[in-house]
């Protein structure tokens, strides 16, 4: 059974983290689901990030992990909370068992920004969004103007388990 779903209905000028989260939670196949953004100093600079966390639910897996990690990054973008400057930080928990490695499924995608996977979970990678840093103008354009629009799930990217 397919268990994909809309994350929104195409939704422009972005939304909160809370209805982000809120979103991604009601996706069949999702246990639970986390967007936050967070702002923290690094010297003079004060550097935004979002990050996403989602947890596939027992009995399902993700049948598309391309389309996965591009849905999370653009999901991430659409917060309209305080605009990311340094990355977009995307962290999947799957069942035991299941492996997903979204690292390599964004750079496989062309998210040629992706790095920093946390070698304790292949579910996660950070992309780079800051304009002055390798992969971050890349990032940018494709991601397109902040907040994106609030992405829709393709279906068959989450499926219920046979």
């Amino acid at each position: 059974m397919i268990a994909g779903a809309l994350a929104g209905c195409g939704v422009t000028g972005g939304q909160t983290p809370e209805s982000a989260s809120k979103a991604l939670s009601a996706l069949p196949g999702v246990a639970e689901a986390e967007v936050v953004s967070e702002s923290h100093r690094s010297g003079l600079a004060e550097e935004t990030l979002v990050r996403a966390v989602l947890t596939v639910d027992d009995g399902f897996q993700v049948a598309d992990d391309e389309a996965l990690a591009s849905f999370l990054l653009e999901t991430a973008w659409s917060v309209a909370d305080t605009k990311p400057n340094s990355f977009l930080s995307i962290y999947l928990i799957v069942p035991e068992g299941q492996i997903v490695d979204l690292y390599t499924a964004a750079e496989n995608g062309g998210w040629s920004g992706a790095y920093g996977q946390d070698p304790e979970n292949p579910g996660s990678f950070m992309l780079n969004v800051d304009a002055g840093e390798i992969g971050g103008p890349e990032s940018l354009d494709r991601l397109g103007g902040w907040p994106g629009d609030v992405p829709v799930l393709p279906d068959g990217v989450i499926m219920e388990i046979p």
